[in-house]
């Protein structure tokens, strides 16, 4: 009775850790007619921020901007058609390869901080054979998309890192604020203007984005030649408790035309920072009060 009990218990405990693994954050899927003998090559292409499958008789290639754990493997001898995925497990970082029954783990440093754009029209090559019954998935959810065979499918994915680095540096200013060291100085204030250089610069998807919190507050908003020609009007609003603060301002044309050194035709990016606090000010100017508003045009 007490070794079936143990027993019991071990295949409980499998189960639980078998549970606990992460889901994939990103998975291809398609089904590759193998008519003669085959390898795997995985290539590391940092100047690209693309993830590439490219199929030929006789290669299964695939690039991505992780360091490899292997470069070239043998596929196995049998032939005929056979199923198979790629898998990004980001909190693991782990870039991974199933083929029929077999296992190939292609990076052990896909970075995490990488998010999936859309993906690229897939490609055919002369004389090149297709995958076909290709599927792909990402996000949250990760939602099967079917994609037509092709013999070449490549998706865009962009670095978040500096977004991370910008949530962190104005959560840390927030907390200056809110405990301010009294002590005169302008390193508070030249931190923001990195601060807000960064923004101008972040890659994000969309017309606009918010960072930071109800203390110290960013967006950064993408104005397109159309709507550089005309006045800007712009409305924030954030609920904190019972309460809701928020600001309106409208930006003249004029800020757009008067911009020097610039493509005519180039996006523009406005940086709009609400300052809930007072307490970055007082060393450099008169009273404040405590609730400021900023705007950059770059």
């Amino acid at each position: 009775m007490m070794d079936r009990l143990l027993l019991a218990l071990l295949f409980l405990l499998q189960g639980v850790e078998g549970s606990s693994r992460h889901a994939e954050d990103f998975r291809f899927c398609g089904e590759r007619s193998q008519t003669n003998k085959s390898h795997i090559t995985y290539q590391m292409q940092p100047e690209n921020i693309i993830i590439t499958i490219e199929n030929s008789a006789d290669t299964l290639k695939i690039s991505a901007p992780f360091p490899p754990n292997l470069v070239n493997v043998p596929l196995p001898d049998k032939l005929g058609n056979y199923r198979f995925c790629l898998y990004w497990y980001q909190r693991d970082r782990i870039f991974n390869l199933t083929y029929g029954r077999n296992n190939y783990t292609l990076s052990t440093e896909a970075e995490p901080s990488f998010h999936f754009s859309n993906p690229s029209a897939p490609q055919n090559r002369s004389g090149v054979p297709v995958l076909s019954s290709v599927s792909y998935a990402y996000g949250k959810g990760l939602r099967n998309t079917s994609l037509s065979s092709a013999a070449v499918y490549s998706f865009s994915i962009r670095d978040i890192s500096r977004v991370h680095e910008i949530e962190e540096g104005l959560r840390n200013l927030a907390n200056y604020m809110k405990k301010p060291t009294g002590r005169k100085t302008i390193a508070p204030y030249e931190r923001l203007l990195r601060l807000e250089s960064d923004l101008g610069q972040v890659v994000f998807e969309g017309e606009s984005e918010t960072f930071g919190t109800s203390t110290v507050r960013a967006t950064v908003l993408k104005i397109g030649p159309s709507k550089a020609s005309q006045d800007l009007p712009f409305m924030s609003e954030l609920e904190v408790g019972r309460e809701v603060h928020g600001f309106e301002v409208n930006l003249p044309k004029i800020l757009f035309a008067q911009m020097k050194g610039r493509v005519k035709n180039a996006e523009k990016r406005v940086v709009l920072m609400d300052i809930n606090n007072k307490a970055l000010f007082q060393v450099r100017a008169g009273p404040w009060d405590g609730n400021e508003f900023g705007a950059r045009v770059q």
